[in-house]
């Protein structure tokens, strides 16, 4: 048989010797978990940084983009009710033979799109090709899906005249008017040589409604999201060789701008004047903002 252990006395003057296991170790640096414990320090909570304004104000949804910055937006336009861009207008015009449609790249439509493509074509292109900045349908088209830019789309009324297209209209219940585009604008919130501005990309009409105020109507309009979007000025480029643009922009208070680009000195001395200009309008007080010049997005 084996010996029996006599049971163990523990003296009390002489404590039992620490626990060595890593399980023990482990458990004895366990620090306490109650929030409300003085040893437990305050969990910091680092603030974000607030998104700059024109960033916040692209990011917007479209429909709160229009409810913050077009609060009034007109569905239809009035040409007779503006003052007339030329002696030409035509009171006539009935108020709601015309509409105004806000959209963003995303959502303009593929035929929108290419009605206000076949526009520029048809009213710029020559231009564009006959100066230094060039034409190309490529890059003009891919300029116009910049996923920042937001459109004014002008339509019209019209009444088809050929039989086969009122017979298709007739049948499907769609009455004897039709809408086309007739005019847009497209436009940008952005940095300009680190301003915060709203920069006019497009601004084009059919023969048909030049001269009846709807180019000034949508230039207000233009101006009018600026100073809802806080930024300090409106800009634009005009070809220098578009002397009527340059008139209907000058009479509505726009100069050239300080970054403008001036007249180069070339070998042998020869001086070649730029062939566009950049304008502007302010609409607060300018505060240059070094910060973001990285970030401009000029158009040419």
């Amino acid at each position: 048989m084996s010996k029996a252990h006599p049971p163990r006395t523990v003296d009390p003057t002489h404590p039992p010797p620490a626990l060595t296991s890593k399980s023990a170790r482990k458990a004895s640096t366990v620090q306490p978990t109650n929030p409300s414990s003085p040893t437990t320090p305050a969990k910091r909570t680092r603030a974000m940084p607030p998104k700059p304004l024109v960033e916040s104000l692209n990011a917007l949804p479209l429909s709160t983009y229009q409810s913050q910055l077009l609060p009034s937006l007109p569905l239809t336009l009035d040409p007779s009710s503006d003052a007339a861009e030329s002696s030409n207008a035509d009171p006539t015009t009935p108020s709601d033979s015309l509409t105004l449609t806000f959209a963003s790249t995303k959502t303009l439509s593929a035929a929108d799109f290419r009605a206000c493509f076949s526009l520029i074509e048809s009213t710029s292109s020559t231009a564009y090709a006959a100066s230094s900045i060039g034409w190309s349908a490529s890059q003009k088209q891919q300029e116009m899906r910049l996923p920042d830019l937001r459109y004014l789309v002008v339509k019209e009324a019209y009444t088809p005249t050929d039989t086969f297209t009122q017979r298709c209209m007739k049948r499907r219940g769609e009455g004897e008017v039709r809408w086309r585009v007739g005019g847009f604008m497209s436009f940008m919130l952005t940095y300009e040589d680190g301003y915060e501005v709203v920069y006019c990309y497009e601004v084009h009409l059919t023969e048909t409604l030049r001269g009846k105020g709807v180019g000034k109507h949508l230039m207000g309009i233009l101006e009018g999201v600026g100073e809802q979007a806080g930024v300090q000025k409106v800009m634009l480029t005009v070809l220098c060789a578009n002397e009527g643009a340059r008139e209907f922009y000058g009479r509505l208070g726009y100069e050239e701008d300080e970054y403008s680009p001036g007249p180069r000195v070339l070998r042998g001395g020869v001086v070649k004047e730029a062939d566009y200009q950049i304008l502007s309008k302010p609409l607060q007080e300018v505060v240059r903002r070094p910060e973001h010049v990285a970030n401009k997005k000029r158009k040419w």
